[in-house]
């Protein structure tokens, strides 16, 4: 009898093949994302065009162009890569690993914490969390380091986007 996706292994028992399923999963959502690039794409086309009177003034259209054509790229990669991809029999898949649980944890975290505790101190707290919980030397040393550069970072987050591109956070 035979059983898509199902290999039968050592034991005689039947076994589901996941790395087929998530070989056409991957080719499923790449080919998603490619229509939603090509889609996104035509539409930075349609946008309106203002005759600004400044010298190299970029058009409404140009950073929605660059990335939907990121995503094209990437999706039209991502699905070469998996058309041609050779399936081993000894692939084992870990889908979610306990690092990866964690880190969503973090970012949820960090997405709840937003509202309440503001940018600085939420992005601060987040990113000494994920860092310490990364690092695999821990150190006094490497801590202050990390804590320092932390602090360094979402200050230089926080002037780009309020003083810069005068975005209230």
């Amino acid at each position: 009898m035979f059983l898509p996706y199902k290999i039968k292994n050592y034991a005689g028992e039947y076994k589901i093949k996941e790395d087929i399923i998530l070989k056409k999963l991957t080719i499923f959502l790449g080919t998603i994302f490619l229509l939603v690039s090509i889609l996104g794409i035509y539409l930075s086309l349609k946008l309106p065009n203002f005759n600004n009177a400044v010298m190299f003034s970029m058009k409404p259209s140009f950073y929605p162009m660059i990335i939907f054509s990121l995503l094209f790229l990437s999706c039209i990669t991502l699905i070469i890569k998996n058309l041609f991809a050779n399936i081993s029999e000894e692939s084992k898949l870990h889908l979610i690993n306990k690092d990866m649980r964690i880190m969503f944890g973090l970012y949820f975290l960090y997405i709840l914490m937003l509202p309440f505790l503001q940018f600085i101190i939420s992005t601060i707290i987040f990113f000494m969390l994920s860092t310490f919980y990364l690092m695999k030397d821990r150190t006094k040393y490497n801590s202050i380091i990390l804590s320092i550069v932390n602090i360094i970072c979402t200050a230089a987050l926080y002037f780009l986007f309020v003083k810069l591109f005068n975005v209230p956070l």
